[in-house]
């Protein structure tokens, strides 16, 4: 399909596809109410708002298993706070996963606690469907920051990302990778158009629920973007410290000293695409050594760091093309799968806003053809979610070698740098390739 075509005609494709994928999404929300999923993630939000709401500060972390070999949020590894535990047995949530996050966190979820609960999960995947769109919008978004002119490839990506059986399972789950995604798609575009106060507050909201931002400030620091990052940092400090009157200090040590360290813990089901958990998968164990933690860290790092050197080696060809700035956002979240000891499968919703780039490098060369379809392959069909399905090893990691394909281009992209890259980024409505950056906006 050529992407191009004049503006009339792009533009009444997009919004074709648009309205395709808030079909879609409608459809997604009628087989929610007919054939309800499991809560089993969602009960933690609902408790931590309801706890939050009654003050009952003291109860809202599970207590770990001595012996415990996974993180404290799973039922088979902790034990509920006995007054949290009453509150959920009489609000009809029962023993499903616990509440982990941080105690700030909680507060947010206050408003869902004032219904109930079946009525608050259906509130609840709204939400997230909304997320999803949000993604699926942005994504598009970027794509045309990368093509630098109005392209169908826009109203391409936005029907693949929210009709995908990806984002499918993300709403499903129940779980909040739906708003980590959006938070990681809304810093990435705050990183290229210069919105300090919108990509500041991705920032914050994207690393107080999932850490998935933190390493986006990399990126941020790289284009210079001072504001947004000191902003970033006052916001994060603030919200994780006024609360603070409120709740008391003893939530904040109980999730300091016994839950945090639990989140350290990876764990064995194929559903945990990150490469702790496909060694562990490998080796046939629940608990890696301390060699292998060590072993993996260690890479971990080292990458990282290399990745901080390439970017500060082309901090201003990233500054100027949408191709570098993209393609380092891509690496950055493709280095997350090798780190976190945990990267469930509907994580990989956060290479939604990296879409565009992807089908860019696509169109480069027959190479990258192969290898980029062959990411997007593995990652936005997540056949792990299915347990009929057997996956051996290393099948049964598909969606990490997808992200690592996706690191790969990247960092490949990254290494030749300016002189192979055409497209420039275009930071406002009829700006020419290559013009001047505008001020920082709040």
């Amino acid at each position: 399909m050529d992407l191009d075509g004049s503006a009339r005609a792009v533009a009444r494709f997009n919004r074709l596809c648009s309205a395709l994928a808030a079909g879609w999404m409608l459809l997604i929300l009628a087989s929610v109410f007919i054939r309800p999923p499991g809560t089993r993630d969602f009960g933690q939000y609902y408790m931590g708002g309801l706890i939050a709401r009654l003050g009952e500060w003291n109860s809202l972390y599970p207590i770990p298993h001595p012996d415990a070999k996974a993180n404290a949020g799973w039922q088979a590894y902790s034990t509920m706070h006995p007054v949290y535990a009453d509150l959920a047995r009489r609000h009809g949530v029962g023993d499903v996963n616990r509440f982990i996050h941080p105690p700030p966190w909680a507060l947010v979820f206050v408003p869902l606690s004032l219904l109930g609960y079946e009525w608050a999960f259906r509130v609840w995947i709204v939400l997230m469907l909304a997320c999803v769109w949000g993604v699926a919008f942005l994504s598009g978004a970027l794509a045309e920051i990368v093509a630098g002119r109005p392209s169908r490839l826009r109203g391409l990506l936005i029907l693949i990302v929210a009709a995908s059986p990806l984002s499918y399972r993300v709403v499903r789950t129940g779980n909040i990778s739906a708003l980590v995604a959006l938070s990681v798609a809304v810093t990435i575009l705050g990183i290229a158009r210069s919105q300090t106060m919108r990509g500041a507050i991705a920032i914050v909201v994207g690393a107080a629920s999932k850490y998935a931002t933190v390493l986006l400030i990399l990126l941020a620091l790289a284009c210079r973007r001072w504001k947004m990052v000191a902003l970033a940092l006052i916001l994060g400090a603030v919200g994780l410290a006024a609360p603070a009157a409120l709740t008391g200090a003893g939530p904040y040590q109980v999730f300091s000293q016994t839950i945090a360290p639990t989140s350290e813990w990876p764990h064995v089901w194929r559903g945990n695409q990150s490469l702790q958990g496909f060694v562990m998968r490998v080796a046939g164990t629940h608990a890696l050594s301390l060699f292998q933690i060590r072993a993996i860290k260690a890479a971990a790092l080292l990458l990282l760091a290399g990745l901080v050197l390439l970017l500060h080696r082309r901090r201003k060809a990233v500054r100027e093309s949408p191709v570098l700035l993209l393609a380092g956002a891509a690496a950055l979240i493709g280095w997350l799968p090798l780190f976190a000891p945990i990267f469930w499968e509907h994580y990989f919703i956060y290479f939604g806003p990296v879409a565009g780039w992807l089908v860019w490098e696509m169109r480069q060369s027959r190479i990258r053809l192969a290898v980029g379809a062959a990411a997007a392959l593995l990652i936005w069909l997540p056949l792990v979610a299915v347990p009929r399905i057997p996956l051996p090893e290393p099948l049964g990691s598909h969606m990490l070698i997808g992200a690592m394909l996706i690191l790969g281009l990247a960092v490949a992209r990254l290494a030749q740098g300016e002189d192979r890259v055409k497209q420039t980024l275009r930071l406002g409505p009829g700006a020419p390739p290559g013009g001047p950056r505008p001020r920082e906006s709040a």
